[in-house]
């Protein structure tokens, strides 16, 4: 009987220590989201290159000299093309793309690039986009971004609409 009751424990004893086992584990991989401790000052903004060997974001801080949100987006992404000759990063975009330009409405700010956008790497592409993302949303009012290539939305490897973006999508 004692050994009957003694396995009816190790067993539940057991089950419970594997049941935390696996709370841990799937806990393990939530993480709050992480803000930058040291946000940008007023005028600062954190432009995201691509790190020398093009796997992930490196940001830089960068201060603008614009503040009207059109014309600051657009300063952005100069800092974006042409990364500073002291950094070891490459620029998100490759030489072939070409900016075109970029309009606000409400709180979306549209960026046109030229067709050659889409002939990206899919690795470099959303590294990319992440970037655009995350750079342009901290421009006051820009809460979304959306990417056209020629007069086209942008469109994933299986021709849907990408659509709106935010930094939270990264």
């Amino acid at each position: 009987m004692r050994t009957r009751e003694t396995m009816k424990k190790a067993r539940s004893w057991s089950f419970g220590v594997l049941f935390c086992l696996v709370c841990a584990m799937l806990l393990s991989g939530c993480k709050e989201r992480e803000t930058p401790s040291s946000a940008p000052e007023e005028g600062r903004y954190l432009v995201y290159y691509l790190n020398s060997s093009g796997v992930t974001l490196s940001p830089q801080e960068y201060e603008a000299v614009e503040t009207r949100p059109e014309a600051l987006a657009d300063e952005l992404m100069g800092q974006l093309i042409h990364v500073p000759k002291d950094l070891d990063c490459q620029p998100g975009l490759t030489d072939k793309v070409t900016f075109q330009g970029s309009r606000q409405e409400e709180q979306v700010l549209y960026l046109y690039f030229d067709v050659n956008y889409t002939a990206m790497k899919p690795e470099r592409e959303i590294l990319c986009r992440a970037a655009l993302t995350r750079m342009m949303t901290q421009i006051k009012g820009v809460d979304y971004i959306s990417i056209y290539c020629g007069d086209q939305p942008l469109m994933d490897r299986q021709g849907n609409p990408v659509g709106v973006l935010t930094s939270g999508d990264f």
